[in-house]
């Protein structure tokens, strides 16, 4: 007899912008106003020693798998598993009375999958198919963990019961330590030739699916439910074809922890993934609360085949594997019509220093605002060179260490597209580690836009069209906005904020200039936004009539902030209010 414990990593860990890292991470005490840790943090993390490692048992890769005939849940619901064999009603009694605990007919389903699988190769699946078997359960809970307890050398004529005598103890101790809240949890028997096993599967739920439903056609789906952490706020990803993902778009005021989003397929997709994310209050670091499958049939192709993009081959210790890497992704992006993105060298290393930290925490062998640290610390991205930092997108992946299944098992998901293929996305950091076993790596993927290009004028119409949709949507019938004649002035104070001089500095000089050349009474606004599309404007402008206004946005980075950001000068003319 032989014992087997894996615990298995997310696929996705989400980052999202937001508030700062609380004040007891590591290396993150001191940070920037907005939030991110300073520029030495990270190196002050990687210098801290890491805990003992633990010893995890082997998942092995595999190209091809051919699932059960099942059955299958029919619906994302959580179904009660029927105990029936005398381990079933040992999980029960185990799990009996303790808070939200559920022995499901979904988990039962996964751990028969995953046990399934145990038996061919006595070791677990890998991440990538364990996610299918959840998605082909149907199971509410975002991951699985498996536990194995295997005999081999058996005779034809030894019993499940005489087995089960012998592991009852070793069993009824795996129920009772991973029996935790807001977690489901199964165990499955099987026998082929000589070998049998008693396999037990948990993973904790983050949300409830209240309802997936179709819309007609198809194409679209709702996703509804409810969140069991506490949000700030929530965003939802779907897979489109074989390279694209999109976001789902929020149906209503969202009241937390109350969620529905609408999410559109590809026409031509038959499944999709669909990610939900979460970010806790006080938090910058978001994670993957919900992933499910949208299927617009009931029968499925049982045949998993593990995503490869571009050749395979294997990446090993004390070689180079992000040059392969990054060789590999901007293969895949240059068939998905993406501009390659550069690898950020300096930026890399500091991710290869801290990754190790970062998976300790992943695992709970470390502080978990560890992972915040280092998610935020990456995204700041303060080595890396490629121009002011617009926006950045990061994602963690666990694989098989073969650079096309890396690449693959991130593209499969919808947070690996977003950081890997987004369009806008010109740079890349790369951070590696390696868990102890040769065959397997751990990722982390940060990608990050930078300001372009865009002249002036182009700023200014992208700011003005922002204003008047805004406008509208505070329910005026003419949303017009009037420009007002300053534009030597304007071109000026663009010129002075290029220059280096400070936003509120160039905003008093524009409306005393303006004022004197207008004779006309004037007020001005500051503001400051990542994204034009998301800029917010004071009430005055949204609610007078036909207003006259001055614009200038230019690109801007503050002093000790590691992004940049649009600064937004607004002057707006009283009507009629000559000086």
């Amino acid at each position: 007899m032989k014992t087997r414990i894996l615990l298995l990593l997310n696929a996705g860990l989400v980052a999202c912008a937001g508030s700062a890292p609380a004040p007891s991470t590591p290396g993150a005490s001191v940070k920037t106003a907005s939030g991110f840790p300073t520029q030495s943090a990270l190196a002050d993390l990687a210098s801290i020693p890491l805990p003992p490692a633990t010893q995890q048992s082997g998942q092995v890769a595999v190209d091809e798998w051919t699932l059960s005939e099942g059955p299958y849940p029919e619906q994302y619901a959580l179904y009660k598993a029927s105990a029936v064999e005398p381990w079933e009603h040992a999980l029960e009694n185990a799990v009996s009375g303790k808070e939200d605990v559920l022995a499901t007919a979904n988990m039962q389903c996964v751990a028969r999958e995953m046990g399934l699988f145990f038996l061919d190769h006595q070791a677990h699946p890998p991440p990538a198919l364990t996610n299918t078997f959840l998605g082909r359960c149907k199971s509410q809970a975002v991951n699985a963990i498996g536990s194995a307890q295997w005999f081999h050398g058996l005779g034809e004529d030894v019993r499940p019961e005489v087995l089960f005598e012998r592991v009852k103890a070793q069993l009824r101790e795996t129920f009772v330590e991973h029996g935790r809240p807001h977690h489901s949890i199964a165990v499955w028997f099987g026998r082929k030739a000589d070998k049998a096993v008693f396999y037990v599967a948990f993973g904790q739920r983050r949300s409830f699916i209240e309802s997936i439903r179709a819309e007609e056609g198809a194409t679209a789906f709702i996703v509804r439910g409810r969140l069991m952490v506490s949000s700030e706020r929530t965003g939802a990803l779907v897979n489109r074809g074989q390279y694209d993902v999109a976001r789902c778009e929020p149906l209503g005021a969202q009241r937390l922890p109350d969620f529905e989003f609408r999410c559109e397929l590809d026409p031509n997709d038959a499944e999709a993934w669909f990610e939900l994310s979460s970010v806790a209050p006080g938090r910058m670091l978001g994670e993957t609360v919900l992933r499910a499958l949208l299927s617009k049939a009931e029968a499925f192709d049982r045949r998993y085949v593990a995503k490869r993009y571009g050749q395979a081959g294997p990446l090993a210790r004390g070689q180079d594997p992000a040059a392969q890497l990054i060789a590999a992704i901007n293969g895949v992006r240059a068939d998905a019509g993406r501009s390659p993105m550069s690898l950020e060298a300096t930026q890399s290393k500091v991710a290869d220093r801290v990754a190790p930290h970062f998976f300790a925490s992943a695992t709970g062998r470390a502080d978990p605002m560890i992972m915040e640290t280092v998610v935020a610390g990456l995204r700041a991205g303060w080595d890396v060179g490629g121009g002011s930092i617009r926006s950045s997108s990061f994602v963690s992946i666990l694989s098989r260490a073969d650079v096309s299944m890396v690449v693959g098992e991130a593209v499969q998901i919808p947070m690996g597209r977003q950081v890997l293929l987004d369009p806008e996305a010109a740079g890349l950091a790369l951070g590696t580690f390696w868990p102890g076993d040769e065959r397997s790596l751990g990722l982390l993927a940060t990608s990050y836009a930078f300001f372009g290009e865009e002249a002036p004028h182009e700023l200014v119409a992208s700011a003005l069209e922002r204003l008047q949709k805004s406008r509208r949507a505070a329910g005026l019938a003419d949303p017009s906005v009037r420009r007002l004649p300053i534009e030597a002035l304007e071109a000026e104070a663009v010129g002075r904020l290029e220059a280096g001089e400070g936003p509120r500095e160039v905003s008093e000089w524009l409306l005393r200039r303006t004022t004197q050349s207008l004779k006309r009474a004037t007020r001005s606004w500051t503001l400051e936004a990542q994204d034009l599309s998301e800029l917010s404007f004071p009430k005055e402008l949204l609610s007078a009539a036909e207003p006259e206004v001055g614009l200038v946005v230019v690109p801007y980075r503050p002093p000790s902030e590691p992004w940049g950001r649009y600064s937004v000068i607004l002057i707006l003319a009283g009507a009629g209010e000559h000086l």
